[in-house]
C-alpha cells in the first residue's frame, strides 16, 4: 500500500551552486543564487516558546516547519513562499525511519530573523 499526500504548495528553493576550487581563505566557493520552483505538503508555525525567547532579545523570530516529500534542501538554502523568505535552519528531519515501511517524507525547519 503506497502512502499518498497531495503537495499543494508551491515555494521557490533557492540554491548556491557550488564552484570548483577554493577561496584564498581555503573555503567553498558559491556561484550566484539559482531559484527553482517545487511542491510541499504544509506547514507548522513554530511554538509559544521559542516566539517567547525571540521577543526578549529585541527581535522578531519567525520559524515554520515545513513538510515535504523530499529530503534535499540544504542548510544554506531559502525558500520562498507567499512573498516571504526563510533560511533552511539546520538538517533536514527524515520521518521515514519507523516501522512497517511507513515513509510519511521530510521536516524541514525554517526561519525568518528582523529586528524590531
Amino acid at each position: 500500500m503506497e502512502f499518498i499526500v497531495p503537495e499543494p504548495f508551491e515555494v521557490t528553493h533557492w540554491t548556491r551552486p557550488r564552484l570548483p576550487g577554493k577561496t584564498p581563505a581555503g573555503q567553498v566557493r558559491y556561484g550566484d543564487p539559482v531559484p527553482r520552483q517545487r511542491w510541499v505538503r504544509g506547514f507548522e508555525p513554530a511554538g509559544a516558546d521559542e516566539i517567547q525567547k525571540s521577543q526578549l532579545a529585541g527581535r522578531k523570530v519567525t520559524e515554520l516547519l515545513m513538510a515535504t516529500a523530499e529530503g534535499d534542501w540544504p542548510s544554506d538554502s531559502i525558500v520562498e513562499f507567499r512573498g516571504q523568505r526563510y533560511e533552511v535552519n539546520g538538517d533536514v528531519r527524515d520521518e521515514n525511519l519507523g516501522p512497517y515501511g511507513f515513509k510519511p517524507g521530510y521536516v524541514v525547519q525554517l526561519r525568518k530573523v528582523t529586528n524590531n
